[in-house]
């Protein structure tokens, strides 16, 4: 007989339903997993909730994210909203207040300002598929289907983040990668922590592009626009202070010819 007094089983009492909701003020809460109470309460209060942001002079939505993650199109049906109301102007701010793992961490990162709570955490993985075909054929197609799946996955951390693709395909190959809020922000998966955070010693600095995270190293997108420009700057700024510096240059006058007397 399954032991429902192990906290692990308590979770599963709950009504998940209530745990993806909508508060009076408008904020949308994700503390559960990403099932079919997203479609429910989440997806028709985000549609009510851009039209009423629309016409507003600073239009915005607030998403706060303690979940485990769940099923992917229900995720899905959240960001295409997402896409919808940024294309109107509405600003989308999400907050990671525990966990945002798998679904989570998408979905937290796909704000135009995130923040993440000093103990938050956020897991990059794959996911997992399956499938109840039988025949080669509905197997390949459906192997087809879950490699473009796990494709978009990566290009979501790809445009998200300042990690260079290559190392993120091996952070999500890992399927175990959890990242504190001090990973999160220098990886670029957040802009903000909220709280002091005191530094974690698994993450250390390598050199000026790169990070080392629970043992493996990870490059920094670098701005190659901007560094070009930050140089350029700084040459113009040099060849500025020479010219004022010739300028000081004291000139040696010439002595005065005295005037010959007849």
């Amino acid at each position: 007989m399954m032991d429902t007094k192990n906290s692990w089983f308590i979770e599963d009492k709950l009504d998940k339903k209530k745990c993806n909701f909508v508060d009076e003020a408008g904020n949308f809460y994700i503390l559960g997993e990403f099932d079919e109470s997203i479609s429910q309460n989440i997806v028709p209060n985000l549609i009510k909730k851009i039209a009423e942001e629309e016409d507003k002079p600073n239009p915005q939505i607030w998403f706060y994210i303690n979940s485990n993650g769940g099923y992917c199109h229900e995720l899905y049906n959240i960001l295409a909203l997402l896409d919808i109301a940024k294309a109107k102007g509405i600003r989308i701010y999400t907050v990671v207040t525990g966990r945002a793992y798998s679904c989570g961490s998408i979905l937290a990162m796909h704000g135009d300002h995130r923040a993440i709570f000093k103990y938050g955490k956020h897991l990059m993985h794959l996911g997992e598929a399956g499938t109840l075909n039988h025949t080669f054929k509905q197997l390949e197609r459906e192997t087809n289907t879950i490699k473009e799946h796990f494709e978009n996955i990566v290009k979501m951390y790809i445009d998200n983040t300042d990690i260079p693709e290559k190392q993120i395909r091996e952070m999500l190959l890992d399927d175990s990668c959890f990242l504190n809020a001090e990973e999160c922000k220098k990886l670029g998966l957040v802009d903000e922590i909220l709280g002091e955070v005191v530094p974690d010693p698994v993450v250390t600095v390598a050199d000026n592009d790169s990070i080392v995270v629970n043992g493996m190293r990870v490059k920094i997108k670098i701005d190659e626009k901007r560094q070009a420009k930050e140089k350029e700057k700084a040459k113009k700024k040099e060849e500025k202070k020479k010219a004022k510096e010739s300028k000081k240059t004291v000139k040696v006058k010439e002595p005065k010819k005295e005037k010959e007397t007849l």
